[in-house]
């Protein structure tokens, strides 16, 4: 990871969710973007009214919405035109390894909050997308929840978990959470869909093992997938959640976006969302 791009707005999330990119761009030795867009509050502005207060938003960006004077992390930021896109675009023109966002925003964000910011950018980017409530903002990234399920979508997250665990030395516990049909064999018949998962387990985690991350492997079972990861979570007091942006099996029903943006709604850590053109994008 070179570069981590975050949309700021002034609001308390967003400056916590710049924090929590700083230290991440620390840990893992990438440079932090911040970025916000410029959008008048006033319904008729002339010219020099309208550079009057780009010029503020300017200010504020550099001065007030910034990495603390003592942030290890290199630090840059970007003043964009509004539009739905910008933060995407930003992220295009940067070669953005990684987006950040907070849950919440107000002003320049007002109309982009975790329902339809978050969700807007789970539709459109390809690159992963954290969302970081401040409850999380203060933590390290030693202990990693990883959902998996098959899917193409989490065979990208369990590669990009691993990239960043090797890098930050993190534990990972990775989570197949899933409700079984009903059957008649006892769990533990090798036939059984309890061992059948397990076998499945063990070879998505593949790319934990091939990066020697340390890692624990949990096959949850009678439990909503969301539901299992928050206990994952809760279980490890985990700092982060990654996952994948696309499911099947364990999460089938949850489409793009939603698993991150429920996850943020019952657990206090930064989740993860990789979409499942990340390593088409990096190869």
């Amino acid at each position: 990871m070179k570069k981590i791009l975050v949309g700021v707005d002034g609001s308390h999330a967003s400056l916590a969710a710049l924090n929590w990119a700083g230290r991440l761009g620390v840990v893992l030795d990438a440079d932090v973007v911040a970025a916000t867009v410029f959008r008048s509050q006033e319904s008729e502005t002339d010219s020099e009214r309208y550079e009057a207060l780009r010029s503020e938003v300017e200010r504020q960006l550099h001065e007030e919405w910034a990495l603390p004077p003592d942030a290890e992390a290199p630090y840059s930021s970007l003043l964009l035109a509004d539009s739905p896109h910008s933060l995407l675009d930003a992220a295009e023109r940067e070669n953005a390894d990684l987006v950040v966002v907070g849950p919440e925003a107000r002003g320049r964000f007002a109309s982009l909050h975790i329902g339809s910011f978050a969700h807007h950018l789970a539709h459109y980017t390809d690159r992963p997308l954290a969302i970081v409530p401040e409850s999380g903002a203060n933590r390290g990234l030693e202990r990693i929840v990883l959902g998996l399920d098959g899917s193409a979508g989490s065979s990208d997250a369990a590669r990009w978990c691993a990239a960043v665990a090797a890098t930050a030395g993190a534990h990972v516990v990775a989570a197949y959470a899933f409700k079984p049909p009903i059957e008649f064999l006892p769990e533990s018949d090798a036939h059984s869909w309890f061992v059948t998962s397990q076998h499945e387990l063990e070879r998505w985690v593949g790319p934990l093992r091939d990066a020697g991350v340390a890692f624990d492997a949990q096959v949850v079972k009678e439990t909503h997938p969301v539901q299992g990861l928050v206990h994952a979570v809760d279980s490890v007091d985990a700092d982060l959640v990654v996952v994948g942006a696309r499911g099947i099996g364990g999460f089938s029903g949850l489409r793009v976006g939603r698993v991150p943006l429920q996850l943020v709604h019952h657990t206090h850590v930064p989740v993860v969302m990789v979409p499942a053109t990340t390593a088409r994008r990096s190869a």
